[in-house]
């Protein structure tokens, strides 16, 4: 349990890192987004197919690997090898200007690493509510569907998705990002 606690910590550090280093733009549409998806379908399901035949896996990123009984960075370790993480790599590489680095698998959804990101800092607090949207997988339909995402704003503290054909949703999450 205590390695599934620091690989959550990581995945949470390296997405504030991310949103330090690069500053948000403000959201994508719900239509920008779908139409993004189309030219990268193939790459993207390559990734999907990758992440369910690695049942073992809870996130890929471009750093480390998440298994289910820790965190996998080298071959020195086992659960996972080199060769596997290059084809996820060279899978992310195909998405190109998607800039999709990750993918987390959580409840049977996968979460492609955000395309989008937007962040509002709160008065008088060093935190700031952080919004994203991007690319989910699910082989049954997520709990919570949505036909639109674009209107939602920073008091919908939910995970939502929208179906945007097959087994693929865009997906907007929201959290509070908290300095260390």
């Amino acid at each position: 349990m205590k390695k599934h606690i620091i690989g959550a910590c990581i995945l949470v550090l390296v997405a504030a890192g991310s949103i330090l280093l690069f500053p948000p733009r403000p959201l994508m549409s719900d239509a920008r987004l779908t139409s993004r998806f189309a030219p990268h379908a193939a790459a993207l399901e390559r990734i999907a197919r990758m992440a369910k035949e690695d049942s073992q896996v809870t996130a890929v990123h471009r750093d480390f690997v998440l298994l289910k009984d820790g965190v996998w960075r080298d071959d020195s370790e086992e659960g996972f090898s080199s060769e596997r993480w290059n084809a996820y790599r060279d899978a992310f590489r195909q998405t190109g200007d998607l800039d999709i680095d990750g993918i987390s698998k959580v409840g049977g959804i996968m979460e492609f690493s955000p395309t989008s990101v937007a962040v509002e800092d709160i008065e008088d607090s060093m935190e700031s509510l952080v919004i994203s949207k991007g690319f989910a997988y699910s082989e049954n339909p997520p709990m919570r569907l949505s036909r639109s995402l674009d209107e939602m704003g920073f008091e919908s503290a939910e995970t939502y998705y929208k179906a945007i054909g097959g087994n693929w949703y865009l997906y907007r999450d929201f959290g509070v990002s908290k300095p260390e």
